[in-house]
């Protein structure tokens, strides 16, 4: 699969800060909602992310596309806001600039949901995509 258009949204690099590499070794790029569908009550949710450029990334074992080997990659600048049921949660954040390449970064946020609605995490690019590795949602009560 040489010279295919896949782009590779991970890396096999160890992230700092974590003993869970796997979660934030690939992510979500350009990702603009996530509904969860769940019954009433309060919810912990929390936000997974890690800057994957900025340093050699090498092919990820399972990646099924060209088997290149470490190639140099400029830290992205990406700045995006998070909103959760339409307030804020997340804003402007910058991950390069404010945690470095390669490091974990988990933000934790409540919120309530009533009957009928569903809990929506928006996200919103100020300069590049916006990002996301992982995402846990607990119910609180």
């Amino acid at each position: 699969m040489k010279r295919t258009r896949r782009q590779q949204h991970g890396t096999s690099q160890p992230i700092i800060g974590t003993h869970c590499d796997p979660v934030f070794q690939t992510q979500r790029i350009g990702i603009e909602q996530y509904r969860f569908d769940v019954p009433p009550g309060l919810y912990e949710l929390t936000l997974h992310f890690a800057e994957l450029t900025g340093a050699k990334s090498a092919a990820l074992p399972y990646e099924l596309g060209s088997a290149d080997t470490e190639k140099p990659s400029r830290a992205k600048n990406r700045n995006f806001s998070v909103s959760v049921q339409g307030q804020p949660a997340i804003e402007n954040i910058s991950l390069a600039k404010e945690y470095g390449s390669f490091r974990a970064v988990s933000i934790k946020t409540t919120s309530s949901v009533e009957a009928g609605d569903a809990l929506i995490v928006d996200f919103m690019p100020t300069k590049e995509d916006s990002i996301l590795c992982g995402i846990e949602l607990n119910k609180k009560f």
